[in-house]
Parts: structure tokens; C-alpha cells; sequence
């Protein structure tokens, strides 16, 4: 079986996007990137931006100086903060919810919400996002950059006749667009300036109240919603729990008498092939449209640095995502057996060009997430049938570390 081949079906099962945090003027928190992006690259980005479904939105009169609000959304979670009142939307086991506090003393209040509710509050800072990123990617002449804080800056930039942005700040990091910050004329309710912070990409944690005061006037207590066990209450949370899964996550499986560890982090992939006697991590890294390989060299203490020009790394990297995110449209597929849901069938997807058949699927999730996934995968590379058990874990907390030193150019 060739390298690549081997390669391809090791990493078609995964594959994620997470930004890392930066603070424009402010970049302790991340090394920003203090090379100017092509305008290529830079739309490529911002598209990647705009469909992000983890971030921090943070709000703050340009007048008072005072925060006029906050959003944040994890996938399928939203939170909201409006002075000392916070809430919360979620969709529990088929039931729409919203929790209040109407400040830090107070008790959290549970109520069920309507589904429309719960989806507006949902898209509410979709609309911004996609908004701040639509007017960013058509604006990279507008862009001055500065190669020593990696901040970009634009005066003012137009969102047709919806709004007008000002002071805008865009900062990246590994590549990727790290932080937004901009003023936006007349505010998001048109009651004023306000100074917009979007940042806390892919990193936004939303703690659902385990303890709360019911609509019935009565007290209630639920599970820990960051435990496994949880349920997901019909197709659309599924896709939803599914997609933002789909970020970021660790694989282990064998193949052909090897033990492989995938781990996948934004455009970070780390393949480590373990044998008697052998231990070997590749790296591979996707910086727009550059796909970059890192290989061990000579005693395994320098790192071989090659960039791909023949597409096939595209391939690979375009294959990872979908064998996660095929699952979103199979929900009537799995039945809840023990917490977990279960497919009793065989699916037959497409990974990384080859036809699969899938058996054997078992799928856990905490609220909005999966936390543990598990499947068998049988499929035929020339000519030959490769039947491997692939076991998905550390969603969300993977982390690749590309080397740095020792580094060969090839």
C-alpha cells in the first residue's frame, strides 16, 4: 500500500477549524503573523470567518465607555449578557430553553422557549459576523499593515447601505483571522457608537446552569451538561452538534500492523505511526492554498520542510472533515441505547475519494457536542480490503505543535 494511500484513509476521518486569540495592540495571548497575507489568502479567510459558530462578540459604548452587551455562541449554545441580566438558549432533548439571571445575586430561572426564539438568538450574531467579514474581504487595498504588531487597519469601510464600520483592526494568527475589532456607527440597535470585538475564536466556552428555578415556580437541578450522556433532540441539533464537533479532535486507529494517532487542530494535522521499534510524527500544515509537510530527516533531529505542488496533500486535507460531517444528515440512522447513540446499520460514505462502508457507529455527546466517537471502516486500496476501528476523542482540546528548529528546506 503506498504512502499517500495510507496517508489519505488515516486522515480522511477528521478535520477541523479553530482560530487562535490575539488582542489587536494587545498580543500576548498568540504570536500574530507579521507577514502580510496575498488578497488571496486574505479572502479565503475571511470566508472561513464568517462561517465561524464559536466566538466572543463583545459590545461597548463609544461614549460611556461601558459595555452595552455581550454575545457568545458554541455551536448549538448561545449566551447573552445585557448590563447585570445574563441568559442562555439551549436546545435540550427536544425542548427549547432560555435561562435568566437577572444579575450576580439572583437565582437562574428556566422557561421553555420557542423554537424561532431560540434560532433568532442563535443567528443574532451570525448576522454581525458575516456582516463584519463580507465587508473585510472586499476591503484588503483598504489595509494598512504593520509588520511589527501584525495588526491591519482601515479607516472606514462600507457594508453596502447596511452599516458603516470605522477604526477597523483585523489581526491573524497561523494564518487564519484571529481577532476583529471595529467601531460600528449608530451600534447594533442604532443607539449609538459602539466599539465591536469579535475574538475568543473557536475557544468560547458557554457554561449551561446545572441548578435552576423552573417555569412552574418549583426548583430543578440537571446533570452536568459538559458530562456525556446527553441527548440530542432532533435532526437539525444533530447536524448542528455534528458540524461543531467537526473542528477539532484527535483519531486512533491501526493500519497494517501500526498503531496511528491523528491529531487535527485548525490546518494542523500530526500523524504519529507507532511499531516495535519505531516511532514516527508527521506534520502537515495548510496555509491558504500552501500545503506544507514536515518529516523527520536523518536521525529524527532535524525536520524536512516541503511544500506540495501536485494537489495531493489538497485531497487529503479536503477528505478529513467529511467523514464527521457525513454523519449530520444520518440521524434517523441511530437510536439512543444506554446515553449513547448507536447505528445498527452499515453506511456507505465516501472518504477522501474511495467508497466506505461504515459499521459499527456509536456516538456520545455532551450538550451541543460530541465528546466521543467510534466507528469501523472497511474499504478497498488497490485492490486490497483495509478494515480499521477508528476511535474519535479530545474534541475540542487537541492541540499540534509544528516544529521549529532544525529545519531543512527541501
Amino acid at each position: 500500500m503506498k504512502k499517500k494511500a495510507m496517508l489519505g484513509l488515516a486522515l480522511a476521518c477528521a478535520m477541523c477549524f479553530t482560530v487562535s486569540l490575539a488582542a489587536c495592540g494587545n498580543n500576548d495571548a498568540v504570536v500574530p503573523d507579521t507577514t502580510k497575507v496575498t488578497e488571496e489568502v486574505w479572502k479565503t479567510q475571511a470566508a472561513a470567518f464568517a462561517e465561524a459558530t464559536n466566538f466572543t462578540l463583545d459590545r461597548v459604548s463609544v461614549e460611556t465607555g461601558k459595555s452595552v452587551g455581550m454575545m457568545k455562541l458554541d455551536g448549538a449554545v448561545y449566551y447573552e449578557a445585557w448590563g447585570d441580566e445574563e441568559g442562555v438558549y439551549t436546545l435540550e432533548n427536544g425542548t427549547y430553553y432560555h435561562y435568566t439571571k437577572a444579575d450576580a445575586s439572583a437565582s437562574w430561572e428556566r422557561d421553555e422557549t420557542s423554537q424561532s426564539d431560540y434560532e433568532d438568538r442563535i443567528e443574532s450574531p451570525k448576522y454581525v459576523i458575516v456582516y463584519a467579514a463580507g465587508a473585510v474581504a472586499d476591503a484588503y487595498a483598504s489595509f494598512t499593515f504593520d509588520d511589527k504588531t501584525g495588526v491591519y487597519s482601515a479607516a472606514e469601510l462600507s457594508i453596502g447601505e447596511e452599516a458603516t464600520l470605522k477604526d477597523v483592526e483585523v489581526l491573524m494568527s497561523d494564518g487564519k483571522i484571529a481577532k476583529v475589532v471595529c467601531t460600528l456607527v449608530g451600534g447594533y440597535e442604532g443607539d449609538g457608537d459602539e466599539r465591536v470585538t469579535i475574538d475568543h475564536i473557536g475557544t468560547t466556552k458557554i457554561t449551561v446552569p446545572t441548578k435552576y428555578n423552573d417555569d412552574e415556580g418549583g426548583s430543578g437541578s440537571k446533570p452536568n451538561p459538559d458530562a456525556p450522556g446527553q441527548t440530542v433532540g432532533d435532526a437539525k441539533a444533530w447536524e448542528t452538534a455534528i458540524n461543531a464537533s467537526a473542528e477539532n479532535f484527535t483519531v486512533e486507529t491501526s493500519l497494517q500492523g501500526m498503531d496511528v494517532t491523528i491529531k487535527v487542530a485548525g490546518d494542523k494535522v500530526e500523524e504519529t505511526q507507532s511499531a516495535t521499534g519505531m516511532n514516527i510524527s508527521v506534520f502537515i500544515v495548510k496555509e491558504g492554498d500552501v500545503y506544507t509537510t514536515y518529516a523527520p530527516y536523518g536521525d529524527g533531529s532535524k525536520w524536512v520542510k516541503t511544500t506540495d505542488t501536485s494537489g495531493s496533500l489538497k485531497e487529503v486535507f479536503d477528505g478529513m472533515k467529511s467523514l464527521v460531517t457525513v454523519l449530520a444528515d444520518h440521524f434517523s440512522d441511530f437510536t439512543l441505547k444506554d446515553g449513547k447513540y448507536v447505528c445498527d446499520k452499515e453506511l456507505e460514505l465516501t472518504i477522501n475519494g474511495s467508497t466506505a462502508h461504515v459499521t459499527e457507529i456509536e456516538a456520545d455527546f455532551t450538550t451541543g457536542k460530541l465528546v466521543s466517537l467510534k466507528y469501523t471502516a472497511s474499504v478497498e486500496i488497490e485492490g486490497q480490503i483495509a478494515i480499521s476501528t477508528y476511535t474519535f476523542s479530545n474534541f475540542g482540546t487537541t492541540e499540534v505543535e509544528i516544529p521549529t528548529k532544525n529545519i531543512v528546506e527541501n
